[in-house]
């Protein structure tokens, strides 16, 4: 007895380039759909959540301070150098202050950022972060935290010093000897504090001061963001085409 196998009829080639076609639309208007959901999250999200530390010259042993006034201390200007790793706006910065001992209330200081003019130190202020009034102080050494009113965008790479300029304020800026504090990488990255006796090595003790930054995204992220969006728009037109 004969044994028949039916075999189906094959599909012509325009079917299957056309079922293909439909599989593939369908794929990339679903990878379409993920990456509008990514830069719409991307967008509505704040990047990145949590600021991030570039530098900081707190939380170590207590080595005394420096008092601000130009008249009596160690100012005008008391600073830290510091170096910022990447692109990111100023978010905030900490000190440690008090009042000078026995010292009644004098006017003030600003807490400003400054452009690192290298063998001369702190150069001219780039931004005010904050004006304060002695009154807001005691007489023990406590941290205190300013955000600027502005943003402030800080170059990846670039060194910068960070401290106070006196108003004739009677404000003693802490320092300190720690090692621990002097190993940190980001104190030995900024390597140098300043005080009107000029630039000095942090061996010699570095103000109690940090850095608060928020990153932001480089141009080459955009740019590559963009460059699969237009591939994919490419891909897209092709195949209903």
């Amino acid at each position: 007895m004969n044994t028949f196998t039916t075999q189906p009829p094959p599909v012509p080639r325009s079917v299957r380039f056309h079922d293909d076609k439909k599989i593939l639309m369908f794929n990339l208007n679903h990878i379409g759909r993920f990456t509008a959901l990514v830069i719409a999250l991307a967008i509505a999200s704040p990047y990145p959540a949590q600021a991030d530390t570039v530098y900081n010259a707190i939380g170590g042993a207590e080595n005394g301070g420096d008092p601000l006034s130009a008249a009596t201390g160690a100012g005008p200007v008391l600073a830290d150098r510091f170096v910022n790793p990447f692109n990111g706006t100023l978010t905030s910065v900490e000190l440690n202050l008090s009042l000078s001992p026995g010292a009644s209330a004098g006017q003030g200081f600003t807490v400003d950022l400054f452009a690192d003019a290298d063998a001369a130190g702190p150069g001219a202020p780039l931004v005010q972060i904050a004006s304060v009034l002695d009154t807001s102080l005691t007489s023990g050494f406590s941290l205190m935290t300013f955000t600027p009113d502005t943003d402030f965008l800080l170059t990846g790479g670039q060194s910068y010093y960070i401290g106070v300029l006196d108003n004739g304020s009677n404000a003693v800026l802490g320092n300190t000897l720690d090692p621990a504090v002097l190993a940190r990488p980001d104190v030995v990255a900024g390597a140098s504090y300043f005080n009107n006796g000029g630039v000095q090595a942090n061996s010699g003790g570095p103000y109690e001061i940090s850095v608060n930054t928020s990153p932001v995204p480089e141009p080459s992220s955009f740019a590559l963001l963009v460059t699969g969006i237009g591939a994919l728009g490419a891909m897209r037109r092709r195949f209903t085409a």
